[in-house]
């Protein structure tokens, strides 16, 4: 069960950005995880703060010594992920950092899901990311401490 879990983790991790016009409109998202698979390539927050949770779990236990090592440089993205994905009132959004104003809510037409125009920080998406940033400062004490521990 583990070692195919952790190939499952491994390989829907975001690797290959898509092409087009994406890189204009969107959050970056090299490192994350999304709701599917890595084709998605929607990574949202909190799936990509318990898959990396997961990743740094397991990493170099018993279960995975068979398997494919993930290389630094994939949980350094997927830092680099989590920690552009904060918004400026101290928590994560869903999707994409909390862009525009409260005023873009009255643009919203639909009456059946209010305040859906911006991304807003969530408490299960915060709670996701500081648990996954938190683990991995014990295991990369150096790595972008001073951001972490912001």
């Amino acid at each position: 069960m583990c070692a195919r879990a952790w190939d499952f983790l491994v390989k829907q991790q975001v690797r290959i950005l898509p092409q087009g016009d994406w890189k204009h409109w969107r959050q970056p998202i090299l490192g994350g995880w999304g709701f599917s698979t890595a084709e998605q390539a929607w990574p949202v927050s909190d799936t990509a703060g318990e898959a990396f949770l997961a990743v740094l779990a397991v990493r170099g236990a018993r279960c995975t010594a068979s398997c494919p090592v993930m290389p630094d440089e994939h949980i350094f993205d997927a830092v680099e992920f989590l920690l552009t994905y904060q918004n400026g009132d101290g928590g994560w959004a869903t999707y994409e950092n909390c862009r525009g104003w409260a005023w873009y809510e009255l643009l919203n037409p639909s009456e059946a899901f209010g305040d859906i125009m911006i991304d807003y920080s969530y408490v299960e998406c915060s709670a996701s990311a500081m648990k996954a940033l938190a683990s991995f400062s014990k295991d990369f004490p150096g790595h972008r401490r001073a951001e972490i521990q912001a």
